[in-house]
């Protein structure tokens, strides 16, 4: 399989895929949109809610370039049948490091690198994620907005081929803001 990134290392994986946060595109909610109407296709009534989420989200926020998408799922819907629906048009499963997903899909991503408008598509069981109440943090507060885009620059620099590591650094400066906000 041309996409087959099974028998990519970690090492690999971050010299393919480096930490890049880019101005803002209006294009990425254009995206968002019809890969969602592919995605409900795909899936039909399983989909019960597809939202979009991440900083790719919010408007004139710096970002990765890399669409983050929330599918939501009732209890008892069949995990195994959506991967192989996914896989078969062309998504690739991937384990997500996040307890809450039951599954990750990743579209865009080859072993050669970044091919097009990259997509993270977490499926989950129906609930109130924390990401969204994040998302709608950050559309709201000017100054965390702003704030946040120059940490995640910094972190990138600091961290470009070291996924992890941008994150968990990205995790504490956020949840540093809600301490300081009065916790969450």
């Amino acid at each position: 399989m041309a996409n087959d990134l099974s028998s990519i290392t970690p090492e690999q994986w971050a010299k393919l895929f480096p930490i890049i946060i880019e101005p803002h595109k209006p294009e990425w909610k254009m995206a968002f949109c019809t890969e969602r109407d592919v995605i409900k296709t795909l899936l039909g009534e399983k989909a019960k809610r597809v939202r979009h989420f991440g900083s790719t989200a919010i408007a004139s926020l710096a970002a990765r370039p890399i669409v983050d998408m929330l599918v939501e799922i009732d209890d008892g819907t069949d995990v195994g049948e959506i991967t192989r629906m996914m896989e078969e048009a062309g998504y690739t499963a991937r384990i997500s490091k996040n307890e809450n997903d039951l599954a990750l899909f990743l579209k865009g991503y080859t072993p050669q690198g970044f091919e097009g408008q990259a997509f993270n598509v977490y499926l989950r069981r129906m609930g109130d994620w924390p990401e969204i109440p994040f998302r709608d943090t950050l559309s709201t507060s000017h100054r965390f907005h702003h704030d946040y885009g120059n940490k995640k620059i910094e972190l990138a620099a600091q961290f470009e081929h070291d996924e992890d590591a941008y994150i968990a650094a990205r995790q504490t400066y956020v949840e540093g803001y809600y301490a300081a906000q009065g916790g969450k």
